[in-house]
């Protein structure tokens, strides 16, 4: 699931998790009007498989509407961080969720690379190790 299951699982448990961290994350907008990575008919499948076909379901388990529901808890915790590059096709699918945090007053960092495609390993790179330092850090020992 990636970053979405990260964002998924994280925004729902905020207090399992010390950090959420998401790599050009997708589906993280509000509707599941596009999906940028897959042409029309695998995102109805994707729909149909993931969600039964119901965009109520899907709409109850994203991220957007778990940070409306968990806003509190992800006010005081975990460090959330989300990196996209902005040659990735999911950026807009990504900038709507980072906006989305600031409204809620969610506290993230948000950063977009230059010249970076939808390439994990290369994202990766950037403050992934002092990233998670950080969170782990942050646990009880």
């Amino acid at each position: 699931m990636g970053g979405y299951g990260a964002a998924r699982f994280g925004f729902l448990h905020p207090g399992l998790f010390a950090g959420v961290s998401t790599v050009g994350g997708g589906p993280l907008q509000r509707e599941f009007t596009s999906a940028p990575r897959v042409d029309l008919t695998r995102q109805l499948q994707m729909l149909r498989r993931v969600y039964g076909g119901d965009l109520p379901v899907f709409r109850q388990m994203s991220p957007w509407q778990l940070a409306i529901d968990h806003q509190e808890a992800l006010r005081a915790g975990p460090r959330i961080r989300q990196v996209v590059g902005r040659l990735d096709e999911t950026l807009p699918t990504n900038r709507e969720p980072n906006v989305h945090l600031q409204e809620l007053r969610i506290p993230h960092d948000y950063v977009e690379l230059p010249d970076v495609p939808h390439d994990p390993l290369r994202v990766l790179g950037y403050g992934f190790w002092k990233f998670h330092r950080e969170v782990f850090a942050r646990l009880p020992r």
